[in-house]
């Protein structure tokens, strides 16, 4: 799944340099930059927790 997200983060910068749209380009890269760090934010906080109930098993 990450790497079908990696991929089409480059394909969608490709299509905004052919397009020649570096406005669109630079709100776009922000978005992905917040989504990419909420997506690892919450994949560190389940692993966490799932550690924690390991540990009280």
């Amino acid at each position: 799944m990450e790497k079908d997200l990696h991929l089409e983060t480059i394909y969608e910068i490709k299509r905004f340099i052919n397009q020649k749209d570096f406005e669109g380009l630079k709100t776009y890269i922000e978005r992905r930059e917040q989504e990419v760090k909420q997506y690892y934010e919450e994949n560190r906080s389940s692993d966490y927790i799932e550690k924690l109930v390991d540990n009280l098993q």
